[in-house]
């Protein structure tokens, strides 16, 4: 190593490495593209979210109820959910079913 490439800062260091042509090539770089997965994603939370504004309030009852289930809240626990506005319980279950397709 030459006494100039010593001297260089971490920034000038930083900074070759971006405009350099050497570096590897990987899926993310050069002439590949990364996938975009940017629409199937909106598509799948406008079903999510126009699914859950279609809930009717015994239906929405039913599903936190579920919900409850699945994630074996305490009895103690689970009257203050109960007790929540239909906007809050209609934000569980968007954030529930989310989570349960991965997104």
């Amino acid at each position: 190593m030459s006494r100039h490439e010593k001297a260089k800062s971490s920034f000038d260091k930083f900074t070759e490495y971006l405009t350099s042509t050497k570096r590897k090539h990987n899926k993310y770089n050069g002439s590949a593209a990364r996938p975009v997965s940017a629409n199937e994603n909106e598509n799948d939370d406008f079903e999510i979210d126009s699914r859950v504004l279609q809930f009717t309030t015994e239906e929405l009852n039913r599903e936190i109820r579920k919900l409850v289930e699945d994630y074996n809240i305490p009895k103690d626990k689970q009257e203050p959910l109960f007790q929540k506005t239909l906007e809050d319980k209609r934000d569980m279950l968007r954030l529930h079913y989310k989570s349960e397709k991965g997104n």
